[in-house]
């Protein structure tokens, strides 16, 4: 391609996709949830079939920001028995795909999570792989779409287009607060453009965390619109400044540690 064609299709390339406003936005609401350092949380987990029958289930949650950019987070499951030990392992990569290794105790065996399989529901809940990964403000495309209520506050309602080519979504529609800055709820859409799945935080509670304060949701809600299946995390509590170790609590030997 001559270089005057290839510069003219660059430029409409980025006016097409960035915006300015829209990626404020994002980088606010990154920022309002970034730098507490480690912690950890006990979570409640209801799963809600498409007939309204309830299974309950219990896990632990442990996150370590790694100082480059990088969050490590390990799910273990407590109860029921059945699934008891089963555990996830996300190592979010800012600048390369996330790593994501699932250990299952039965056979004792730690399986890689490929990334065209992270678009698949995490243990038969309503959340999928890649929804429990973080992200960084560059793997998706922004767009400011306008303002409105949302929970009794003033949202921005910003669009973000996945840029991996395996995201099981081909847009995501998110509501994010203008006072803490934090996503307030959310609509995922599927290859095809439809409504897949919503997702509802509610009960948020302040942490102080050094000199910073923290807002967090204690539920997460993921309802799947296209079969009425949901999925409801309650988190107890969070505890930061646990002193967690990179090597000790987040390398794939410690999964077989998880008792």
């Amino acid at each position: 391609m001559r270089p005057v064609v290839f510069l003219a299709c660059l430029i409409i390339s980025l006016s097409a996709s960035a915006d300015p406003r829209g990626l404020q936005v994002a980088r606010a609401e990154y920022a309002a949830s970034h730098g507490f350092g480690d912690l950890r949380a006990v979570v409640a987990m209801e799963l809600v079939s498409t007939t309204g029958r309830v299974t309950e289930r219990s896990l632990r949650l442990t996150q370590l920001e790694t100082g480059d950019g990088r969050l490590k987070t390990l799910v273990v499951f407590e109860l029921p028995k059945a699934i008891a030990d089963t555990a996830l392992l996300t190592w979010s990569n800012p600048l390369a795909e996330d790593d994501q290794w699932l250990y299952l105790p039965g056979p004792k065996r730690v399986k890689k999570i490929a990334s065209k399989d992270r678009s698949g529901p995490f243990v038969g809940s309503t959340f999928a792989y890649e929804d429990l990964a973080d992200y960084v403000v560059e793997e998706f495309e922004w767009q400011w779409l306008r303002e409105e209520a949302c929970q009794a506050l003033v949202c921005d309602v910003v669009e973000r287009r996945p840029k991996d080519p395996y995201s099981g979504y081909a847009r995501e529609i998110v509501w994010i607060d203008r006072q803490a800055h934090r996503l307030r709820q959310a609509e995922y859409y599927d290859r095809s453009g439809a409504l897949l799945k919503t997702l509802l935080a509610s009960d948020f509670r302040a942490y102080a965390v050094g000199d910073r304060h923290f807002l967090q949701p204690h539920v997460l809600t993921m309802t799947n619109v296209q079969t009425g299946r949901a999925t409801t995390l309650r988190w107890s509590t969070h505890e930061y400044g646990i002193g967690l170790s990179e090597l000790r609590d987040f390398s794939t030997n410690a999964l077989k540690r998880v008792r």
